[in-house]
């Protein structure tokens, strides 16, 4: 087989797992994302996850390329002087990785985040493929402090917005209930429309970057930020179908298992996490969103009563967050040594 057809055929088998990764994604936090307004009845299941592969899909379709951007550059912007054939194996390495690990947190029912996993997927196969004086050192850290950092921040939004609107419902009638539902119900959608944007670019970049290795596209379009709009379209449709086929298992651990959500904690706890992820989409930094999300339920919890909070649960999921780097680095490390062996043989 002759270099260009192998280029062909690793840039195929790249685009078809970052699909496999969009769909996976829509498919596991969509649960997370309706997990609010499915627990505090403003949107029933089918019109909760609905809506939220619509929201996904335009905010995939339609907004930003700053993340994008970033991920292009984070490990493999200086690197295509390498052997493209490297970066493909790599590249799918990465993939695997966390498409494995992404079945085994759905399984055990953890909110585990994509966009970190995929951050921790790239960290161990570039490692493995051209050691530490590859990755760029001040860029990784900067990604993985706002990885570590976003839910941080959902919580403390959340906990904050959440003792405002008790301080505020103590001057209002119980007549402002549905409009709080309402305010719930956009808060969710801008939340879906954010995580579509935010996560899509994610896989946009990777996409692109594979495209280019093999002639579809030219590869410095990563560092100027254009995605082509084929390449928009596809994600997000793999975002949008993922959701709308999405399961309810990890919706029980987080709208039931923590405490009982009213309707003003969901809507700050998803005013919160959109707030959280709009930001790190603008400023061009993947979000773990499922831990966003996540952390601000939490802390909605948490300011209305720490007690009623079930902290053995948050612990547990902690504990899966803890692990999610390490684990998926290693694997993708161990399978990209598998992969070039397998081409090299």
């Amino acid at each position: 087989m002759d270099q260009s057809h192998a280029l062909w055929i690793g840039s195929l088998c790249v685009v078809a797992l970052g699909l496999m990764f969009a769909f996976s994604n829509g498919f596991r936090d969509s649960s997370t994302i309706v997990a609010t307004v499915v627990s505090t009845r403003a949107l029933s299941p089918p019109v909760a996850f609905s809506l939220c592969a619509l929201a996904q899909f335009l905010g995939a379709l339609l907004f930003g390329s700053a993340v994008a951007t970033t991920i292009g550059k984070l490990l493999f912007g200086g690197s295509l002087a390498r052997t493209h054939i490297d970066i493909l194996l790599t590249l799918s390495a990465a993939l695997v990785a966390t498409l494995l690990w992404g079945v085994l947190s759905w399984w055990r029912a953890w909110p585990t985040s994509n966009n970190q996993a995929l951050f921790a997927g790239l960290l161990g196969s570039s490692y493995a493929s051209w050691g530490a004086g590859h990755l760029k050192t001040p860029l990784v850290l900067t990604v993985l402090l706002a990885l570590i950092l976003s839910p941080l921040l959902g919580f403390i939004a959340s906990a904050l917005l959440t003792r405002l609107a008790r301080f505020v419902g103590e001057w209002v009638t119980p007549r402002a209930l549905p409009v709080t539902r309402v305010f719930h119900v956009f808060f969710c959608l801008l939340l879906s429309f954010g995580h579509g944007s935010n996560d899509g670019q994610a896989i946009m970049g990777i996409l692109v970057l594979a495209m280019g290795l093999a002639g579809l596209w030219v590869p410095e379009a990563v560092g100027a930020g254009a995605i082509p709009p084929f390449v928009r379209l596809m994600v997000a449709t793999a975002l949008g179908c993922g959701v709308l086929l999405g399961g309810q298992r990890i919706l029980k651990r987080l709208g039931m298992s923590f405490y009982r959500i009213r309707p003003p904690q969901g809507m700050c706890a998803d005013m919160a996490s959109a707030g959280t992820i709009f930001l790190c989409t603008l400023t061009g930094l993947p979000a773990s969103t499922t831990q966003v999300i996540t952390g601000s339920i939490v802390g909605a919890g948490a300011a209305r009563s720490v007690r009623a909070v079930r902290w053995h649960i948050a612990e547990e999921i902690a504990f899966s967050w803890i692990l999610t780097i390490p684990a998926v680095a290693l694997l993708s490390a161990g399978l990209c040594f598998l992969f070039r062996m397998g081409v090299s043989g």
